[in-house]
């Protein structure tokens, strides 16, 4: 389905932030990387309330590109993308973080994120690759704080039906890969 460059997309959960019909736009909600915003450089100067956070793989554009989603409805400059989950309020972010009224481990942080063209979205759904589903704030956040495969596994199973038979199928198929971290 996916080519070896675009490999991060397999059993990917991606959270559409974005969504008209000009474009669509989301990230990958279940790919960590190995990095903590405090080894980036610049970022360990920028951020440093953020030190600890894993750093996501959002998706495949804006190679220079940061973002961030949380459940902070009180954080100026935020806008809320969907009911209790809300992007931006950087310094507001910080400033509640340095006085204690903000958890840091609250914020997911995403470098780049998934795109598509007019329709190309509607298209790949359409064709199988991509499986639609509503998610609550905590599902997006990530409170069971699941990772790659599990939390994909656990999607689906929330969905039920067709789609929670297709996540038994593929454990089923593949028991000797590894459990995520």
């Amino acid at each position: 389905m996916f080519g070896n460059s675009q490999a991060y997309f397999s059993q990917a959960v991606i959270f559409l932030f974005e969504h008209d019909e000009t474009s669509s736009a989301g990230f990958i909600l279940n790919k960590p990387t190995e990095h903590r915003l405090g080894r980036l450089v610049g970022a360990d100067e920028l951020c440093p309330e953020f030190a600890d956070n894993i750093l996501y793989l959002g998706g495949d554009v804006g190679s220079d590109t940061m973002h961030f989603i949380h459940g902070y409805s009180d954080i100026q400059g935020a806008q809320e993308v969907v009911k209790g989950v809300f992007m931006g309020g950087f310094e507001e972010a910080r400033h509640g973080i340095r006085i204690g009224s903000k958890q840091a481990e609250q914020f997911r942080w995403f470098n780049r994120y998934a795109g598509w063209a007019p329709g190309q979205l509607e298209a790949e759904c359409q064709a199988g690759v991509w499986f639609a589903a509503a998610a609550s704030g905590n599902v997006i956040l990530n409170s069971q704080n699941l990772k790659g495969r599990d939390m994909w596994h656990t999607i689906l199973d929330m969905m039920g039906g067709d789609y929670a038979a297709l996540s038994e199928s593929v454990k089923a198929a593949y028991p000797e890969m590894p459990r995520d971290p």
